[in-house]
């Protein structure tokens, strides 16, 4: 049935969604509480400011540095990305997972690019419930310098609306998957 085509997978639209970090392991330990405090206490710091100097002070912050950045935040998806159907695992959308396996609402990924030198593999799953987009993965990174860390995350994603306003769509990566042999 059409219905049920279109009900399959996780239904990514164009437009713009907001990704919350639900919950961070790093090498064992979870960082969520960490995580959330920071940005506690820099949304009292703000709070705490007149208006104006507020206005100011979060305008000039780097998006990676006004409170709540750290476990939410928002994306422009492209049509080009909607259509992968895949879930987006970072802000920038720079570690395209590749599909494994898809039954009904839940899809299997695994993980394998580089990010500004730091090399990422792993696993993941995503399901879908409603509007509401969960996620999973467990990938171990490996820097520059060799060390290496394993690391947990459970994201959710929420479609906003398709106007994304000032936010520029992510750009479509390449299919990660590797090209046939020539």
């Amino acid at each position: 049935m059409a219905g049920e085509s279109q009900a399959a997978g996780l239904g990514l639209k164009p437009g713009l969604w907001e990704v919350r970090l639900v919950r961070q392991v790093v090498d064992g330990h979870d960082v969520s509480a960490q995580l959330s405090e920071s940005v506690a206490k820099a949304q009292t710091a703000l709070g705490k400011l007149p208006p104006d100097a507020r206005a100011r002070a979060q305008a000039n912050l780097p998006l990676s540095q006004q409170p709540g950045s750290n476990t939410r935040f928002r994306i422009c998806l492209s049509p080009a990305m909607a259509a992968s159907d895949l879930p987006v695992l970072d802000k920038d959308g720079s570690c395209r997972p590749m599909l494994l396996s898809r039954s009904g609402q839940r899809t299997t990924f695994s993980i394998q690019c580089s990010t500004d030198g730091t090399q990422v593999k792993g696993r993941g799953e995503a399901v879908r419930s409603g509007a509401l987009i969960s996620a999973q993965s467990d990938v171990t990174t490996r820097a520059v310098d060799g060390s290496t860390h394993t690391l947990h995350n459970e994201t959710q994603m929420q479609y906003v609306g398709a106007d994304c306003g000032k936010l520029a769509p992510l750009a479509a990566h390449p299919d990660p998957r590797p090209s046939p042999a020539q």
